[in-house]
């Protein structure tokens, strides 16, 4: 089994994360690495995940939600094929932090036949569209928080 853990501080509120984190239908707007979601969102939701990673064709996932707490953690189960192919667990975690702003972790589990045949390049592959979503989620949620600021400081200066 493989196991991938990502971090990064996010400037927002764990409302404001899970607020993007969790809107699939704007996934192709900003996020490098899952660029589409077909599904409803939700506990035990069935979603279809459509993967994009540098120098490989994109890749579907067949996904079952199994962690919902909101502004909290999103899991979901994921496989591609049949189960023994190529199948794992993918978890976003916020955590809150003394001061300002969350941590947004990712933690993505991955095991099975394709994993052993290509295991170093899809790995880090993989890995390098993780850290992508990471810093895309962290840029859709700081410059929706400064354009909101701009707009709200913009107003009142007119008004």
């Amino acid at each position: 089994m493989k196991v991938l853990r990502t971090r990064i501080h996010v400037q927002g509120t764990p409302e404001q994360v899970w607020h993007v984190l969790t809107d699939f239908d704007r996934y192709q707007d900003w996020n490098p690495f899952i660029h589409r979601v077909v599904g409803e969102p939700g506990p035990g939701g069935d979603l279809i995940i459509q993967c994009r990673e540098a120098g490989w064709r994109a890749t579907t996932l067949h996904c079952t939600i199994t962690d919902w707490q909101p502004g909290k953690t999103l899991g979901w189960e994921w496989r591609i094929g049949a189960r023994w192919m190529c199948h794992g667990t993918h978890t976003f975690t916020i955590r809150p932090q003394s001061g300002a702003g969350v941590l947004f972790i990712q933690e993505h589990l991955m095991e099975g036949a394709l994993l052993n045949l290509f295991a170093g390049q899809l790995c880090e592959t993989c890995a390098s569209g993780v850290r992508a979503m990471d810093h895309a989620l962290k840029n859709r949620v700081e410059n929706a928080i400064h354009n909101h600021a701009l707009l709200t400081s913009w107003h009142h200066q007119t008004a």
